[in-house]
């Protein structure tokens, strides 16, 4: 993976402009999902270098509308998932995700594909994750575990 190399640091994967690559290919192919599928993942595995920088060059908008685009494909929507769940860890970011409508992304995605697993438990993880207050996660992490017993019973 590119972000895991240890030359890829936050300055190269800047340099060489990494996300917008990443999201201009997602945009350039707009019905080949896998394209969504791959650029999603790159992008989850990428935000652990810098969700800010990601933040700020589009990622979170370029997920949503990729999710969007392809709510039938279980495969897209659960790297999307996980990509918001990456990009939600400093508090920026967690607002920024709750007011851009990617919870309603989730939320879809979750609606859509009741019997995944997998992708239950990336929508869980991104919906905890941006969860204001320490309650809440508490109370998410419990619907989580409910809600993982009865998929998986």
């Amino acid at each position: 993976h590119l972000s895991i190399a240890p030359e890829n640091s936050v300055g190269h994967m800047r340099e060489h402009g990494a996300v917008e690559c990443i999201c201009t290919a997602m945009y350039a192919h707009p019905s080949d999902a896998r394209i969504k599928e791959s650029g999603c993942g790159a992008l989850a595995s990428l935000a652990r270098a810098n969700e800010v920088y990601m933040r700020e060059h589009g990622a979170v908008e370029c997920v949503c509308a990729v999710m969007s685009a392809h709510r039938n494909d279980a495969n897209v929507q659960k790297n999307g998932c996980w990509a918001l769940w990456s990009l939600s860890v400093s508090r920026e970011n967690k607002a920024y995700i709750r007011q851009s409508g990617a919870v309603e992304c989730i939320r879809a995605a979750m609606e859509t594909h009741p019997n995944d697993a997998e992708l239950q438990e990336q929508a869980c993880g991104a919906l905890k994750s941006c969860s204001v207050d320490y309650m809440t996660r508490i109370c998410m992490s419990l619907v989580v575990c409910l809600l993982l017993f009865l998929l998986l019973k």
